[in-house]
């Protein structure tokens, strides 16, 4: 599940952003190692790219000449400058700017969309669930059409699961299930908090928990035979 910074935060995207370049230049350590770490941030940014009129081929080569700054705040400062635009769209069209995050969540996450609101993945003989960014959608429908599209991608899942009998139950593992336990318990999971490591991220350390429904329960409470659409 996504990793998104708290609602306290002036400018949650940003705080994210900066620090995953902080997280460039720390892992790049030297010119080559940092060009390394930019070549795959803008591989991860075309979505956004697509979305604001600036040259892609202009920000690419502005990027790149960051390889070679040796301070770290400067790294940061002059990369999040070049990548202002993206955040100035944000501003303008939320909605499309957060479509077009969801799309490197699910990269990232390697995980096959059901709606906008949820993913999932196969793990050996379990579906692990993914929630995308989904700040803005709340933001616009609220929180029940938030749940609505949630239960209907359970739906969704609940057909994929039934037509494959490997699968043993459904999971997920994420700070938003250790902040928000009764969501998960109210959808029919088993929330169980305090035996996985803290997630370390760009607000800090955030405990995590995971939520469990076997495929039994889960069938019982999503499928839909034909006769039932």
């Amino acid at each position: 599940m996504e990793q998104t910074p708290s609602n306290n935060i002036e400018d949650p995207a940003k705080e994210e952003m900066a620090w995953g370049i902080g997280q460039i230049f720390d892992i790049g350590e030297n010119e080559k190692g940092r060009q390394d770490g930019i070549n795959k941030a803008i591989l991860k940014l075309l979505p956004f790219f697509e979305l604001i009129p600036e040259s892609d081929s202009m920000i690419r080569s502005l990027l790149t000449d960051c390889a070679g700054i040796e301070e770290r705040e400067v790294f940061i400062e002059k990369v999040m400058a070049i990548l202002e635009p993206i955040f100035t769209f944000r501003k303008e069209e939320p909605l499309v700017w957060e479509k077009a995050r969801r799309e490197v969540f699910l990269k990232d996450a390697r995980a096959i969309r059901l709606n906008d609101i949820l993913a999932y993945s196969l793990d050996g003989q379990e579906v692990g669930l993914h929630l995308p960014p989904a700040r803005e959608f709340i933001k616009a429908y609220g929180l029940t059409a938030f749940r609505e599209e949630i239960r209907e991608a359970l739906v969704l899942l609940a057909d994929i699961i039934f037509n494959n009998e490997e699968i043993t139950g459904v999971v997920g593992i994420s700070w938003i299930i250790a902040s928000h336990p009764k969501l998960l318990e109210s959808l029919g999971f088993t929330v169980e908090h305090g035996k996985l490591p803290d997630h370390e991220g760009p607000m800090g350390k955030r405990p995590i928990s995971s939520a469990f429904m076997s495929r039994e329960d889960f069938l019982k409470r999503y499928y839909k035979t034909k006769e039932e659409d």
